[in-house]
């Protein structure tokens, strides 16, 4: 067996004896990079990482020595050819570095200290390979970074565990190998006074404190100080201090059992080639609560955090996204944006470690290639999926689930129950506090419980739930009653449903024919419903609820709401469908409870009150949505408009997208309802055409300017008929909107001006956001006051009625326009007015297009440091939100900000980096705006001509503003006409930008 030790050094044996004479230290680091880069390497690139000084005749040369040296000595190790170099497959290497690796993979951190033995080649160099060097020098702090890693896992681990001597002991190793490492001298402080011992606390953090100042001449964070001066005061410290915050939902109830599969799962977990892990089962069996469990254990190995994902309500991809990014607590974009909202998590996982849970897949089996598309996107992202069936995808790892393990019957009881039995009792407890003792025969009747529902976790909770009336054996006798129903005359039944239906039959006969009728409606439900609606809905009060979560029928959340599980909601529609009339009853009065609640919400969604009757709807959404699905089919038209406005009131200050996704499920309900009741020419329904409307006027405001201009397009010609003016006015505002995005700025401006009026006229609910598109028409036009005069007008209307969105988009757009009119001052007030209106909000967009706003005034100002920042500020909140318009037009405030600051290398690197995304996407406006800044660096480099004539191009482009050139102004005031025409008046962007890169990298980009 060949052993290499690279941990502390280098040494090499075979069968336990040193080789001594391999002492060529070119030899020795081609062995060592072969062994972990593990995969066959070209002759010539060896050679050249080796020597790459040298011509590549002598260096090829140079490597056939070496490898002859290794071919001498260990030649059996390694397979030499002609043109390749690679170890011997199969052979028997026992090497430190991924002895190491394996033993962290198993999250064993004592055997891995006992391996590592020092830094990887420490010691350990050659010349003239600076390639190499920095291989070494990665691999170290890859090693380090895992050991860290796994040292702070077991850290928390102790901790967790009130094992506070270990505990102390793996945050010392952490400091051997990082002193300056504060989350292990915070843990250190902590861990003192957690075991009461203050004075070691206070001396630990001055010891910390001379470390900074004498090796970083810095201070401790405020975070650490803080802690000192609670540890001064004397408060208690309490052990949630120490621990790390994962995002996974609070148990209610404790977990046994499944150690051997909590264990399975962590070792996928942590094999680097696994990152999609699929748990398949049957509804009931525990996936939820096991993946829960494996996540909240491996918390550790994701630096950025571990995250639920429910998915059972999402019905499409586009659902599925929001799912995701409202679990990240991601913000998505409800600005003009002309990126998609999956493109935007995507860019917000790009470089993050996390795991993320996705419950109840099951009917999103047919979209599972967008998880391997996630997956290839965010290189540090894994997966677990629980479904009912496979995802059948070539990265998938399958875990297949089946009930907790219990015996046969007539099994004794002892120390070692099955975990079954044990969720029998520990569930019995819960429902009669009373001591359970069993005689034998019902503790052989609890194993026959379990062995009936075969193990199944919800079927033992629903059993275990009787324990209140019933004894076990009881319990058995009525189970095996409906076994034998349900198999004789249920064949149709799946097998596996068969005794989980038994659990569900068992609890119906059980109720009163009150409680029967009130959990038949609860099917009416869809997700989370409060008390309020129970009552109005189920007529119903909490007495009786109760009863049903005695019964696992019902369950109710920490926030009071109350939710049905899946399958108990399955079981209840079959009841309740069977009573037409019943059924009939409830149904139209969910979508009276809910039509009118949502009716009752217009005004405060449009006025100060805003957020708080979006908080009050948002936990009951899927039910609004449910009503009005119904309503749209039920109401008459002035009913159902009524309801449908107080939606996209909610919608506007909830998401514009998810308003999107909520229209056209509205249209294609309303499509089949007309197309079923034999309606002709359906296209000139009244409710249809709003329906379309609407989701042209958001995606035009989302930057899907195609869609929005075919839908308006398509409905135009139904819409001139007197009574058809207010949604005339939306047509013609997006179709406008759409002209302004083509450049086509006099037809816009004529199309927004007939639908203000049309708009004010009518009162239609979103007729002042036409005056901002108007206003910016104005903008792109130059008549800068005239757009100022338009967005002021905006302002007061949503001034007037509190509408604070409305407030701030008017005002940050009424900025730019005063940047332009040379008032900068007052531009800079303008934006940091809704700069602080967004941040009440929570509106990340805004927030972010204020900041990027504000580096305009201050450029100007010739505050160009303060530019910088504010360019920066807004960049970073773009790039969390994958904003890629923001993100662009940010780099070029940066570019032209850091020209001011004459750093023109780092502005050029800017102003490339936003031509190539903006390019990419298609934003033309700021490939523009970023070709200005890169024909300023041309001037200012003094590559006149290129410049000039770049700049020329662009101040007669008919879709560059007049406000980007006043930026350039600095550097392209009185330039000569250039002597040199490199492109036409009537090129394209794509050509001159073909031209212009490569002519930038000859100038050193």
């Amino acid at each position: 067996m060949l052993e290499i030790k690279t941990l502390g050094g280098f040494s090499i044996g075979v069968d336990g004896h040193d080789i001594k004479t391999l002492n060529s230290h070119k030899a020795q680091a081609l062995l060592v990079y072969l062994l972990i880069e593990g995969r066959v390497q070209q002759r010539s690139v060896l050679a050249a990482i080796f020597w790459p000084e040298s011509p590549q005749e002598e260096a090829c040369r140079s490597l056939r020595v070496e490898l002859s040296k290794l071919r001498k000595h260990i030649g059996d190790y390694v397979d030499i050819t002609r043109d390749t170099v690679s170890i011997v497959e199969f052979s028997k290497i026992q090497l430190d570095f991924a002895e190491l690796q394996r033993k962290l993979a198993y999250a064993k951190v004592d055997e891995a200290l006992d391996i590592y033995k020092g830094e990887f080649l420490e010691g350990f160099s050659i010349k003239d390979s600076v390639q190499f060097e920095d291989w070494v020098r990665n691999k170290a702090a890859l090693i380090n970074n895992q050991l860290l890693e796994a040292l702070q896992g077991a850290l928390q681990d102790a901790i967790v565990n009130d094992d506070y001597f270990n505990a102390d002991r793996y945050a010392r190793e952490i400091l051997q190998l990082d002193p300056i490492n504060e989350e292990a001298h915070q843990q250190t402080i902590l861990l003192y006074a957690i075991t009461g011992n203050r004075p070691a606390a206070l001396s630990h953090y001055q010891f910390y404190a001379d470390i900074l100042q004498n090796e970083l001449n810095l201070k401790p964070s405020d975070e650490t100080r803080k802690i000192y001066e609670k540890i001064m005061q004397g408060d208690t410290v309490e052990k949630g201090a120490l621990i790390r915050k994962i995002r996974l939902p609070a148990p209610q109830t404790s977990f046994i059992g499944r150690e051997q599969e909590i264990q399975e799962l962590i070792r996928l977990i942590r094999k680097p080639d696994c990152r999609l892990i699929t748990i398949i089962g049957q509804g009931g069996i525990g996936k939820t609560r096991l993946s829960i469990e494996a996540a909240r254990k491996c918390a550790r190995y994701f630096s950025d955090g571990v995250f639920f994902v429910p998915v059972e309500t999402c019905p499409s991809i586009d659902h599925l996204i929001l799912a995701i990014a409202k679990s990240l607590e991601l913000t998505i974009d409800v600005v003009i944006n002309a990126v998609g909202t999956k493109s935007q998590v995507f860019e917000f996982l790009f470089n993050r470690s996390c795991l993320l849970v996705l419950d109840s897949f099951e009917h999103l089996v047919s979209i599972a290639e967008f998880l391997v598309e996630l997956l290839k996107f965010a290189p540090k992202v894994k997966l677990i999926v629980n479904s009912r069936e496979s995802l059948s995808l070539k990265s998938e790892w399958i875990f297949h689930l089946e009930g907790l393990a219990y015996y046969s019957s007539g099994g004794i009881f002892f120390d070692g129950q099955p975990d079954a039995v044990k969720l029998f009792i520990a569930r019995a407890q819960q429902s009669n506090s009373r001591a359970i003792n069993f005689d034998d025969q019902q503790k052989s009747a609890v194993y026959q419980i379990c062995e009936f529902v075969d193990g199944m976790p919800l079927g033992i909770e629903m059993a275990a739930a009787w324990s209140d009336l019933l004894q076990p054996s009881e319990i058995v006798q009525e189970i095996q009653k409906s076994l034998d129903f349900l198999t004789t005359n249920k064949q149709d039944i799946p097998e596996k449903h068969h005794s989980l239906r038994i659990i569900f039959d068992h609890t119906w006969q059980g109720l009163s024919e009150k409680d029967k009728l009130i959990f038949s409606k609860m099917a009416v439900f869809h997700g989370e419903f409060d008390l309020q609606a129970a009552q109005n809905i189920l007529e119903s009060d909490l007495s009786q609820l109760s009863r049903l979560i005695d019964r696992s029928l019902l369950k109710r959340n920490p926030s009071g709401h109350f939710f049905m599980h899946a399958l108990a909601h399955q079981f209840a529609s079959e009841k309740l469908t069977r009573q037409r009339n019943l059924f009939q009853e409830t149904i139209d009065r969910f979508c009276h409870y809910y039509v009118e609640l949502m009716s009752q919400q217009q005004e405060a969604l449009l006025g100060a009150g805003m957020m708080r009757a979006r908080d009050k709807i948002k936990p009951f959404l899927i039910n609004f949505e449910a009503a009005l699905l119904l309503a749209c089919n039920k109401l008459q038209k002035i009913e159902f408009m009524k309801v449908l406005t107080a939606s996209l009131a909610f919608f506007t200050v909830y998401g514009w997208h998810e308003g999107v996704l909520f229209l056209q499920q509205l249209e294609s309900t309303r499509r089949k309802f007309l197309c079923e009741s034999n309606k002709q020419n359906i296209e000139i329904d009244e409710i249809l055409l709003n329906l379309r409307l609407f989701q042209a006027f958001w995606l035009v405001n989302l930057g899907n300017i195609e869609e929005a201009q075919r839908i308006s397009n398509e409905c135009l010609p139904i819409l001139h008929n007197p009574e058809m003016r207010k949604p005339l006015s939306i047509c013609l505002h997006n179709l406008g909107v759409v002209a302004s995005f083509r450049g086509e700025v006099d037809e816009s401006m004529r199309l927004l001006e007939e639908a203000v009026l049309l708009g004010r006229e009518t009162d239609c609910i979103f007729w002042p956001t036409y005056l901002f598109w108007l206003g910016h028409a104005y903008f792109l036009k130059g008549e800068y006051e005239q757009g100022l005069a338009t967005l002021e007008k905006s302002y007061e209307i949503y001034k007037r009625s509190d509408t604070l969105w409305g407030v701030a988009f008017a005002v940050s757009k009424m900025g730019l326009a005063e940047d332009s009119l040379g008032q900068h001052v007052k531009a800079l007030r303008h934006q940091q007015e809704g700069l602080q209106t967004f941040k009440q909000l929570g509106y990340q967009s805004g927030t972010a297009y204020c900041y990027s706003r504000m580096s305009i005034s201050a450029f100007f100002l010739g505050q160009f440091e303060e530019s910088v920042q504010f360019a920066q500020q807004g960049y970073d909140i773009f790039i969390s939100l994958g904003h890629s318009w923001g993100i662009c037009t940010s780099l070029c405030r940066m570019g032209f900000a850091h020209l001011g600051l004459k750093h023109t290398g780092t502005a050029k690197e800017k102003f490339v980096e936003s031509i190539d995304m903006s390019m990419k996407v298609k934003m033309i406006p700021v490939s523009l705006y970023a070709l200005l800044g890169l024909a300023c660096v041309f001037i200012i480099e003094g590559k006149d001509q290129i410049g000039q004539a770049l700049f020329s191009y662009l101040k007669s482009h008919p879709k560059t503003p007049q406000a980007f050139l006043q930026q350039a102004d600095l550097w392209m005031s009185d330039l000569p006409d250039p002597q040199t025409h490199y492109f036409y008046n009537d090129e394209s962007v794509e050509d001159v930008v073909e031209v212009i890169l490569p002519y930038a990298s000859t100038l050193g980009l």
